[in-house]
Formats: structure tokens, sequence, C-alpha cells
């Protein structure tokens, strides 16, 4: 009800359950992201069915539409009309021990360029580059279905945002920054993902 999406009921308190109380406590807990445990106590029990009400930091007096990325709290947040659709945590670009963007190279085979176009061939060979999120408002330009293969890496029905960055599917969307750049989703999420945003939203 409140949007956190812990995957289907299957009585399993499993991967993606851990991932949707991940990001109540980063997001309404206030919970720091490297302390968050993923386990509900009693008292958090208490919180999650008591008055929760989730706002927009850039609010739009709910006359649009728009996703908001939570950097430091690894949180994504769709709102419809400042009313959140979809809370969901996610994993950005990964950071190195000094808080900077890492470093990553890597041989692999390609069938979209840097800036997210299909290739005509899969072209095979090695990138090296910073794993940088940007930081700033954009607009999603762009989404395909399925699987696409770019110098950022896999990613599964990915909506563009900047350029060859977007928000994806991944099946690994650690409790950490671990992306060469782009916002990672669980896949379960990214199967419904592109129906609750729009070309041109924020």
């Amino acid at each position: 009800d409140l949007g956190f999406d812990p995957g289907p009921v299957d009585g399993v308190f499993g991967t993606l359950t851990t991932q949707a109380v991940w990001a109540f406590e980063k997001l309404v807990l206030g919970t720091p992201r490297t302390d968050a445990t993923g386990s509900v106590s009693p008292e958090r029990w208490d919180r999650l069915r008591g008055d929760v009400r989730i706002s927009p930091r850039r609010s739009t007096n709910g006359q649009a539409n728009h996703t908001e990325v939570y950097l430091p709290e690894q949180v994504l947040i769709v709102f419809h009309k400042d009313r959140p659709a979809l809370i969901s945590h996610m994993s950005s670009g990964e950071i190195d021990e000094n808080g900077e963007p890492a470093e990553y190279c890597e041989t692999a085979t390609y069938d979209t360029d840097a800036q997210g176009r299909e290739l005509d061939e899969p072209v095979t060979k090695q990138v090296c580059a910073l794993a940088k999120t940007p930081g700033g408002v954009f607009t999603y330009d762009r989404q395909v279905e399925g699987k696409r293969v770019s110098p950022l890496g896999g990613m599964w029905n990915p909506v563009y945002f900047n350029y060859g960055i977007a928000v994806h599917g991944a099946e690994n969307v650690p409790n950490e920054p671990a992306s060469h750049g782009c916002v990672r989703l669980p896949m379960h999420i990214s199967n419904y993902f592109q129906d609750l945003v729009g070309i041109g939203e924020r």
C-alpha cells in the first residue's frame, strides 16, 4: 500500500523482501545505508503499519509524474502527481575508498554504443571509464524492451535519461553503489517499470 514492492506473495522472506525492507529502513527510518539490515523487528513492524507519508523532495504541486533518485540512500521513487507509485531499493555507480566514482575496465561484446543507440553489428572491445551516476535534473528520453549490452554493462528493460545511462533491471542489486553509472533495479520491478514512467518525464 505504501509503494514498496517485496515481490509476489510466496511465504518466503527472501532477497526481494529484504531489498524492500532496506528501502523502508533507509527512506522512512533514516537508517544509514551501511547500517540497513533488511530485518523487521516488532518496532519496525509497528512503524510500517503506522501513519507513513512519503512526499517528494521536488514537488510538482500534484501536476506531473516524476522520478526521484536518492544517491546517498540508494532509493528510487516514482511519483504520480506527488504520490508514491513505486519505492525501490536501487544501486548506482560504484564509488572508491575516497567516495569518488570508481574506475572500471572490462572487455565485452556490446550491442549498444555509449549513447545507448543500438549498433548494426555487435562489437567486442575493452572499455575503461569512471562509474559515475550523474546528479541533476534529467528527463527520460528513450526506453527499450529486453536486454541491451553497452559499455556501461548489461541492462534489462532500460529507460535512458542521460545518453547511455539508464534506469534498468539487473540480477545483482546490492545494498551499495555497484553499477558502472546506471541506476539498477531488481529484475521483477524492471519488468513493469516502463509502464510507470513516460518519455519526457523528469
